[in-house]
């Protein structure tokens, strides 16, 4: 199942009312960079999308965080039909790619 463009715009443009200066960059990775989430043989569920969302400053509490963020883009997984999965990172983390998934995520992904 392929995501709608208009769809990461609007996941987009949420994450930059709730961060405001703050939001840096949406990158979607996984299935869903290629569009090609397709339904499983197994389940008439289609794929995740799996987003990271780089913001300018710490993160206080990842938790917290992840909350702001699901409570933005649920509406939009619920009119879609699908989850969205959103990760949190600074832009000092990102750029630094200590860890395996965002060096996969530079290598694979697509800014949105």
């Amino acid at each position: 199942m392929k995501i709608d463009p208009a769809t990461i715009a609007l996941i987009r443009d949420r994450l930059s009312d709730l961060y405001a200066e703050r939001f840096q960059q949406l990158i979607i990775f996984g299935s869903s960079v290629d569009e090609v989430a397709e339904r499983s043989p197994t389940s008439d569920i289609a794929s995740d999308i799996d987003c990271l969302v780089v913001i300018e400053g710490a993160i206080d509490d990842y938790g917290t965080e992840v909350g702001r963020i699901l409570d933005v883009v649920y509406p939009i997984a619920v009119a879609i039909g699908r989850r969205i999965s959103c990760k949190p990172v600074t832009a000092a983390e990102f750029a630094r790619q200590e860890s395996p998934l965002h060096r996969e995520i530079l290598r694979t992904g697509r800014a949105a």
